[in-house]
């Protein structure tokens, strides 16, 4: 057990670093001296152990668009740290989407998982897509179609390795239109399915999109979820257990992609 609760220690220098290296990219001198300001102030106050403080810090960055995985990272540990899990997974999840392959926010996303009481629900298929960024799924299907007709275009020239080079393109094909297919289900999963994350202690999800409605079932702090349809303040979701019914927008945290 401590040796997973090391996980949640401070991003590392390196990654602080980096970080204030993003914040002065994306904006004007002076902004990005003050996020880069409030980056550190957050950190420290992580340090001090005063988690909520510095949640709410990370949260200031968050909100000022600068959308890097670091900060949803180390946002994470400050909700996990507080006791709030279910806003810790849903910044890890967030993290995810922005660095797929970070083993760090892997592991402590699983640990906030196994925390929550609920393993993974990702089937293969999902993990196997969310191994790269849409971007990433994007380029390699473009690498291969470009080889592929370079493939082509070249065993019209070489007529002696005309055979071998339509070999390889066909398995290169094959792989392209693979990737192809993944980049078309990461396309769903990021802009068409839109996912959430239960962020209090107990969420009575309702038959209908109003208080007054019957209890249908409840959801417990970390439950992760899928959104349906939305109606006024009211989201209908469905769980892990395929169940549906409503509950108030404001007793879940939609992720980005979902947004």
């Amino acid at each position: 057990m401590n040796a997973l609760l090391k996980r949640f220690g401070s991003t590392s220098f390196a990654h602080c670093l980096r970080v204030v290296c993003v914040l002065f990219a994306m904006g004007a001198p002076a902004v990005a001296e003050n996020t880069a300001e409030v980056f550190n102030n957050a950190n420290k106050l992580y340090e001090q152990q005063k988690y909520p403080a510095a949640a709410a810090e990370y949260e200031k960055l968050l909100q000022s668009s600068n959308l890097a995985p670091e900060i949803y990272f180390n946002l994470g540990n400050a909700y996990f740290k507080s006791g709030q899990l279910g806003r810790g997974i849903a910044a890890y999840r967030n993290a995810e989407l922005l660095a797929p392959r970070d083993p760090n926010i892997r592991a402590n996303l699983q640990f906030a998982r196994n925390e929550a009481n609920k393993k993974s629900s990702q089937s293969l298929w999902t993990e196997v897509i969310h191994t790269l960024t849409l971007n990433e799924w994007a380029i390699a299907a473009a690498v291969c179609i470009w080889l592929v007709f370079g493939l082509l275009i070249l065993s019209h020239w070489r007529t002696e390795s005309k055979k071998l080079l339509r070999i390889w393109s066909a398995v290169i094909g094959v792989i392209g239109l693979f990737f192809v297919v993944c980049l078309g289900s990461a396309f769903r999963d990021r802009f068409l399915i839109t996912s959430a994350v239960v962020v209090v202690q107990e969420a009575v999800v309702r038959r209908g999109p109003v208080e007054e409605s019957q209890s249908a079932f409840t959801l417990r702090d970390g439950a992760e979820i899928f959104v349906l349809n939305r109606k006024d303040k009211w989201l209908q979701v469905v769980d892990a257990s395929r169940r549906i019914g409503w509950l108030p927008e404001s007793q879940v945290i939609v992720l980005n992609g979902g947004q």
